[in-house]
């Protein structure tokens, strides 16, 4: 419910639902407190290791003004569609569309703009 409370989030909530599981755990909603502890230190660019941590990397990112480096060498999708988990590997197809597209590089290393 706090997500719809962000109108960023909350026009891309329906697109991103059901998030899987270890997506909750790095919730963009952190963002606020993430970047209260980073203090006066510069911030370059925010780096999201793997699609689980890569929604919290996108909203700091957005508040910081700074780009988004995903870490994206593993495939969740691919490992996920291979152990026959079709429903988490759509989850994290739909959380890897929001993410990479907003990304400065993506899987491995590759510019995504």
């Amino acid at each position: 419910m706090a997500w719809l409370s962000d109108p960023w989030w909350r026009d891309r909530l329906t697109d991103l639902a059901p998030l899987p599981p270890p997506a909750w755990f790095a919730s963009p909603l952190r963002a606020a407190d993430v970047a209260a502890r980073l203090g006066d230190d510069p911030v370059l660019a925010v780096l999201a290791f793997r699609l689980s941590t890569a929604l919290l990397g996108l909203s700091l990112s957005r508040r910081l003004g700074v780009p988004l480096i995903v870490d994206a060498d593993d495939d969740d999708v691919a490992l996920f569609t291979r152990l026959g988990r079709t429903d988490e590997a759509a989850a994290w197809a739909r959380v890897g569309q929001l993410v990479l597209g907003s990304a400065t590089l993506g899987h491995g290393g590759r510019p995504t703009r």
